[in-house]
Protein backbone atom coordinates (compact mmCIF):
# COMPACT_ATOMS: atom_id res chain seq x y z
CA UNK A 1 0.00 0.00 0.00
CA UNK A 2 1.15 3.68 -0.71
CA UNK A 3 2.93 5.35 2.30
CA UNK A 4 5.27 7.95 3.22
CA UNK A 5 8.86 6.40 3.90
CA UNK A 6 10.12 9.87 5.10
CA UNK A 7 7.90 12.62 6.51
CA UNK A 8 9.53 15.81 7.87
CA UNK A 9 8.41 19.34 8.61
CA UNK A 10 10.21 22.15 10.04
CA UNK A 11 10.09 25.68 10.21
CA UNK A 12 12.62 28.45 10.13
CA UNK A 13 11.01 31.00 12.67
CA UNK A 14 9.18 29.65 15.97
CA UNK A 15 8.07 32.87 16.72
CA UNK A 16 3.70 32.78 16.67
CA UNK A 17 2.59 35.05 13.96
CA UNK A 18 5.57 35.72 12.50
CA UNK A 19 6.96 35.20 9.01
CA UNK A 20 8.19 32.03 8.35
CA UNK A 21 9.67 29.60 5.85
CA UNK A 22 8.06 25.56 6.03
CA UNK A 23 10.01 23.26 5.50
CA UNK A 24 8.58 20.10 4.31
CA UNK A 25 10.46 16.87 3.07
CA UNK A 26 8.58 13.60 1.76
CA UNK A 27 9.28 10.24 0.13
CA UNK A 28 6.71 8.09 -0.83
CA UNK A 29 6.98 4.72 -1.86
CA UNK A 30 4.80 5.34 -5.12
CA UNK A 31 5.32 5.08 -8.77
CA UNK A 32 6.04 8.30 -9.85
CA UNK A 33 4.34 7.90 -13.50
CA UNK A 34 0.91 6.85 -12.84
CA UNK A 35 -0.31 9.32 -9.85
CA UNK A 36 -3.81 10.15 -11.14
CA UNK A 37 -4.98 13.04 -9.42
CA UNK A 38 -3.67 11.64 -6.05
CA UNK A 39 -2.89 14.55 -3.41
CA UNK A 40 -1.39 15.43 -0.23
CA UNK A 41 -2.81 17.92 2.41
CA UNK A 42 -0.73 19.41 5.14
CA UNK A 43 -3.42 19.78 7.77
CA UNK A 44 -3.33 21.66 11.04
CA UNK A 45 -1.43 24.48 10.02
CA UNK A 46 -2.98 26.23 12.96
CA UNK A 47 -1.86 29.99 13.28
CA UNK A 48 -0.80 30.30 9.44
CA UNK A 49 -2.33 33.48 7.91
CA UNK A 50 -1.92 33.84 4.45
CA UNK A 51 -4.83 34.60 1.90
CA UNK A 52 -6.42 31.58 0.35
CA UNK A 53 -5.30 30.41 -3.20
CA UNK A 54 -2.38 29.20 -5.19
CA UNK A 55 1.29 29.36 -3.63
CA UNK A 56 4.71 28.76 -5.18
CA UNK A 57 6.61 26.35 -4.15
CA UNK A 58 10.21 25.67 -4.93
CA UNK A 59 13.23 23.12 -3.75
CA UNK A 60 16.17 24.78 -2.00
CA UNK A 61 18.10 21.50 -3.12
CA UNK A 62 18.03 21.78 -6.90
CA UNK A 63 16.89 18.92 -7.69
CA UNK A 64 13.29 20.26 -8.86
CA UNK A 65 11.47 18.02 -6.64
CA UNK A 66 9.02 20.70 -6.45
CA UNK A 67 7.32 20.05 -9.97
CA UNK A 68 6.22 16.45 -8.59
CA UNK A 69 3.15 19.59 -7.10
CA UNK A 70 0.28 21.64 -8.64
CA UNK A 71 -2.42 23.41 -7.05
CA UNK A 72 -4.95 21.77 -9.42
CA UNK A 73 -5.57 18.05 -11.16
CA UNK A 74 -3.56 19.33 -14.21
CA UNK A 75 -2.12 22.26 -13.02
CA UNK A 76 1.07 24.37 -13.33
CA UNK A 77 3.58 22.47 -11.53
CA UNK A 78 4.90 23.94 -8.80
CA UNK A 79 2.29 25.19 -6.49
CA UNK A 80 0.27 24.41 -4.00
CA UNK A 81 -2.99 25.32 -2.74
CA UNK A 82 -3.62 27.48 0.68
CA UNK A 83 -7.07 27.23 2.42
CA UNK A 84 -6.83 29.90 5.14
CA UNK A 85 -10.38 28.98 7.21
CA UNK A 86 -9.14 24.76 6.83
CA UNK A 87 -6.07 26.16 7.41
CA UNK A 88 -4.77 22.99 5.48
CA UNK A 89 -2.08 23.17 2.23
CA UNK A 90 -2.91 21.36 -0.61
CA UNK A 91 -0.59 19.53 -3.23
CA UNK A 92 -1.43 17.51 -6.06
CA UNK A 93 1.12 15.18 -7.10
CA UNK A 94 1.69 15.52 -11.17
CA UNK A 95 3.49 12.26 -12.70
CA UNK A 96 7.38 12.32 -13.25
CA UNK A 97 9.10 11.15 -15.96
CA UNK A 98 10.25 7.64 -14.97
CA UNK A 99 9.32 6.79 -12.33
CA UNK A 100 11.22 6.54 -9.30
CA UNK A 101 11.11 8.15 -5.84
CA UNK A 102 9.53 11.56 -4.74
CA UNK A 103 11.61 13.74 -2.56
CA UNK A 104 11.08 16.99 -1.79
CA UNK A 105 12.13 19.96 0.71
Amino acid sequence: PPEFLVLAMGQVNPFPAAANTLSVTLMLNLDTTVFDDHRIELANLAGARRASGVVDIRDPTGRNAHLFFAAAPGGTQGQALWDEDAEVLALFLVPGPGGGSLRAK
